[in-house]
């Protein structure tokens, strides 16, 4: 039990806790006191838990609210751990490393100016020159996709492998891994695009056509309907209204066990296959 007048009364531990603050300049014995009664306090909060689900759960008339403290014992728990959080910030392992490191060094404020300062402009050298790729990532990958539409294949893949689990660089470099008769690895770089954008319609006709490549015929026809069931509406009026007209032949050519179909290059020459067509 906790309370302000029972079973070593608050106000007695109060008294203790301030003298060991005051005296006690290594802060051992006071640290030992604050872990002690912490735990105490985690204890009795664990127990009063207990006992307000349980009472809860019985519809029992309970007669002072859970967790009801004394104003002794209320402060003596956010002094303890007001000193517990100030221990645990002022000297933490590291800081005390670099406490004793400067220490030993014989650093002083003028020295620590200078260090501090050089760090400081090597790494918004660093930032300016490398930025974190969360940051700059829609920037760059706009850019990659502007590459892969001029033709400039090599500095798009660069950019793409530097984002490898972003969907449309997965898309990209699917579409030159198809064009350099490596449908294998395309089809699977297609897959995985498809799975974070279930909407793009370069991924999923990309996708149809590497498992008609690979002999996945059936897989290949049931992909190419979804195409159609999904995206003509959209793509029967327009530049890429020829990849409705492509996806009809392939299916014919997949039931027909045709791996290759005499046209496929031409599905990468329209507009809808250079990005996620979103």
């Amino acid at each position: 039990q906790i309370d302000d007048t029972s079973h070593l009364p608050a106000i007695h531990q109060f008294m203790a806790f301030e003298s060991l603050r005051q005296a006690d300049e290594g802060r051992a014995l006071l640290m030992l006191f604050v872990r002690r009664a912490r735990e105490g306090f985690a204890s009795w909060f664990e127990r009063e838990s207990i006992e307000a689900a349980r009472l809860q759960s019985h519809n029992a008339h309970i007669e002072q609210p859970a967790y009801a403290l004394g104003p002794v014992t209320a402060s003596l728990l956010l002094t303890t751990q007001y000193e517990f959080q100030h221990e645990a910030l002022t000297y933490a392992p590291t800081l005390k490393s670099l406490q004793r490191l400067i220490h030993r060094l014989r650093f002083n404020r003028s020295d620590l100016k200078i260090i501090l300062g050089a760090g400081l402009a090597i790494l918004m050298a660093h930032l300016l020159y490398h930025p974190p790729m969360h940051i700059n990532k829609d920037a760059r990958m706009a850019e990659a996709a502007l590459n892969y539409r001029q033709g400039q294949f090599s500095k798009a893949m660069a950019i793409c492998r530097r984002y490898p689990d972003n969907a449309l660089s997965r898309l990209l470099r699917a579409n030159l891994m198809t064009l350099t008769d490596n449908p294998e690895s395309a089809e699977q770089l297609y897959y995985q695009a498809l799975l974070e954008e279930t909407e793009s319609p370069s991924a999923l006709f990309g996708y149809a056509l590497t498992l008609q490549m690979n002999g996945k015929f059936d897989e290949a026809i049931q992909r190419y309907n979804d195409f159609i069931d999904i995206h003509e509406a959209r793509l029967s009026n327009g530049p890429n209204a020829a990849l409705l007209d492509l996806a009809y032949e392939f299916i014919r050519l997949a039931d027909s066990k045709f791996r290759t179909p005499p046209k496929w290059k031409r599905v990468y020459t329209l507009p809808v296959m250079n990005d996620l067509g979103l």
